[in-house]
């Protein structure tokens, strides 16, 4: 079984075929002719004959979607970083003068 990353996703290629509208086949096809995975992924499907075309659009938009998702998602996921870090910090800062506190209180006390 083949796998596939693109836009931070890991796939196995029947499943990006599915997702995309391409049959596995194609697929592999075009990544075994040498086609990089993000054309592979969002070129259209050129039909020679008769019939309805695929709607290639929709499937790129999808993707294209998936994609600011997980920039967005990983841009969240270091705001959020950086202010549980700070919440930490500023946390462990507090513990530590509480501590200083209670010691003083205490000495003033046995005082």
């Amino acid at each position: 079984m083949r796998y596939l990353k693109y836009n931070g996703r890991r796939m196995c290629l029947k499943h990006w075929a599915r997702e995309i509208g391409l049959a596995p086949q194609t697929l592999a096809y075009r990544l075994t002719a040498g086609w990089s995975i993000e054309e592979a992924l969002t070129a259209p499907l050129m039909l020679s004959g008769p019939g309805p075309k695929p709607k290639v659009t929709q499937h790129r938009y999808i993707i294209d979607t998936q994609a600011r998702i997980a920039k967005s998602h990983a841009a969240l996921t270091h705001h959020m970083q950086r202010e549980l870090r700070t919440f930490l910090k500023n946390f462990s800062d507090a513990l530590v003068l509480h501590a200083e506190l209670s010691s003083i209180d205490k000495r003033k006390t046995a005082k």
